[in-house]
């Protein structure tokens, strides 16, 4: 597996979220740090006014390092945490998404400079890892749902 067939997997799943869905894939290459993924999602039950948007980050992992205290590095750039924490800041939604080869996903919803410097992997491990990607999504609709809506 791949970023690229992760990618298309989350996809799957965030189609299947109840109500109106709408995701953007999203590369720039003039403007650093904005994440892969804009997706608008308008749950039954809500007005369209009161969407829910989010970014996503995707990142691929490989193989986990032999020793515990072996700092796992996604690959996270520094543009990139910085745009994520400052979307956050302003009230917005914003997520990494790692999927570690033969181990599971995250979901990374803060701690966007320690993902940017490396984590050791026991501390990183120490994260919920979710064997599937649908236990993934699910825990980002609780996450969404469960939030306070900004007026």
């Amino acid at each position: 597996m791949s970023e690229a067939s992760s990618w298309s997997t989350l996809r799957t799943h965030l189609m299947l979220f109840d109500g109106k869905v709408h995701i953007q894939r999203f590369e720039d290459k003039l403007t650093g740090g904005i994440p892969d993924c804009n997706v608008c999602w308008t749950p039954v039950g809500f007005k369209a006014k009161n969407s829910i948007e989010f970014w996503m980050e995707g990142k691929f992992v490989k193989e986990l390092p032999k020793r515990a205290t072996t700092k796992v590095k996604v690959g996270l750039r520094p543009d990139q945490a910085l745009w994520l924490e400052t979307r956050q800041r302003a009230g917005g939604n914003a997520f990494v998404w790692v999927r570690i080869a033969d181990v599971g996903w995250q979901l990374w919803s803060s701690r966007f400079r320690a993902l940017q410097d490396g984590i050791p992997a026991n501390e990183f491990l120490q994260e919920p890892v979710y064997s599937t990607c649908k236990d993934m999504a699910r825990l980002l609709r609780v996450l969404l749902i469960s939030e306070p809506l900004a007026q």
